[in-house]
């Protein structure tokens, strides 16, 4: 069994109780260097409480817990490791634990890929299911606008060939942080949470993607037009050139 813990187990004066306390502990509270930890079991996690670093009251210690930790039984992860943690069981400063800003991101990526697949698989499956209207899901094509837009990417060195539209995810284009919840139900299950959280981005945000797929889609045709008439002459860049929502500000 010991092969098989993770360093942190090992390294510190009291890691390896705090390990045998999450795994095996019945009693949901204990004692480390003085200090009260709480423990909370959902599913194969186990949440970590403790009191509050400035509680000076010891009568009132339950009144004043706050999460300093989570616990992967899985895979004998930690993680969202407080100091306070890390101080009463000695772990040292040298080891490093994810966070949930790290696992966001991570989400985000996973969930901007398969997003992409049920874009390409089942695109019209999700308009009808998403209920937008025509109106919603059709931008106001402004010629203009769409010629000025493939100008200024032949001023970049591109070509119509390296115009594609790739709609990215995250919380911020939903306007929401994420939910404690879907980052629990992440560690527990991530398939689940990624197919959660890709029908909550893609029936949430269709008509704006919708909307950009098509006038991307008209700006590359612009540019190809506009190379049959023989306005592109100089030499276009070497990759494709793919718009993106984090890079609007750039386009």
């Amino acid at each position: 069994m010991t092969e098989q813990w993770p360093d942190w187990v090992t390294a510190g004066k009291e890691t390896k109780n705090l390990f045998e306390w999450l795994e095996y502990g019945e009693v949901g509270i204990r004692l480390f260097s003085g200090r009260l930890f709480i423990k909370v079991l959902i599913g194969n996690c186990v949440l970590i409480y403790t009191e509050d670093t400035f509680q000076m009251e010891r009568t009132e210690r339950f009144h004043a817990s706050r999460l300093c930790g989570i616990y992967r039984k899985t895979d004998y992860t930690l993680y969202e490791a407080c100091p306070a943690l890390y101080q009463a069981v000695g772990i040292p400063e040298e080891f490093y634990f994810p966070d949930k800003s790290e696992i966001q991101k991570e989400l985000e990526e996973k969930v901007t890929i398969r997003g992409r697949e049920r874009m390409k698989q089942e695109w019209d499956q999700l308009v009808l299911k998403s209920g937008f209207t025509r109106e919603q899901l059709i931008p106001a094509i402004d010629r203009e606008q769409i010629r000025m837009t493939a100008k200024r990417y032949f001023q970049m060195g591109k070509r119509a060939t390296h115009i594609l539209y790739l709609p990215r995810f995250s919380f911020a284009a939903i306007q929401r942080e994420m939910p404690d919840e879907i980052f629990l139900q992440y560690l527990e299950d991530e398939a689940a949470a990624v197919e959660l959280v890709t029908e909550i981005w893609l029936l949430k945000a269709l008509a704006d993607i919708s909307r950009k797929r098509i006038f991307y889609g008209c700006v590359r045709e612009e540019m190809t037009e506009m190379e049959k008439s023989g306005y592109a002459r100089a030499k276009s860049g070497n990759g494709s050139f793919y718009t993106q929502d984090a890079e609007k500000k750039s386009a």
